[in-house]
Formats: structure tokens, sequence, C-alpha cells
């Protein structure tokens, strides 16, 4: 997400326009955020974290910060997910392999 797609998101949230977003409003941006896909316990967690300055709401410079870190760390997330499956997939390729080139068909057993 560039700079003016993140102001965009920030203002959306921010309902009553006093330039920060509370907690609820941080909390529904993290929830209805496509491809983010967090737990409610994910949500809050992030949405405390975010409040860096600890006055009790997130200004655009915290929300350009961490909303920018938690889609990055989402999509590195699902790539590792990706490799992580491609892994398995092939684990199991050559145990199969393993298996078809034994002596008995069944591992050697």
């Amino acid at each position: 997400m560039d700079e003016m797609e993140l102001f965009r998101t920030f203002k959306k949230y921010d309902r009553n326009m006093n330039g920060t977003l509370s907690f609820s409003e941080y909390s529904q941006c993290l929830a209805e955020c496509p491809g983010l896909d967090l737990t409610k316990q994910e949500i809050v967690t992030a949405s405390l974290a975010a409040d860096v300055n600890c006055d009790g709401c997130i200004d655009f410079e915290e929300f350009m910060k961490h909303f920018s870190d938690i889609l990055n760390l989402m999509n590195f997330n699902q790539q590792l997910q990706v490799e992580l499956e491609k892994d398995m997939k092939r684990i199991n390729d050559l145990k199969l392999a393993k298996e078809n080139t034994s002596p008995t068909g069944a591992g050697g057993k």
C-alpha cells in the first residue's frame, strides 16, 4: 500500500474525524482488511501495539508505520506458508518414490 492508500484507509476508519483512530476504530480496520484474516486475539494485540506513544489513540504516523508493518508481515507469512506447502509436497513425493522403489514396494518392511 502506498502512502495515499494508507491515508484513505485511515480516513475511512476515523469515523469521528478527529485525526486519530480509537482502539475500536483501528480494530475494525484490521478486522475488515481484505487478506489479513486475523483472529480476535491477534487484532487486540495488534491494536494495542499500534499505540506506540501510549496516548490511547493511533495517529496517522503510528497508523502508517504499524499498518504497513502488519500488511508486510502477513504477506511474508503467506509466502512462507506457500513455501512450506511446496516443501511438504516434495517430502511426500520423495517418501512415495522411496516406497515404490523398495524391494517389497512398501519401504522394504
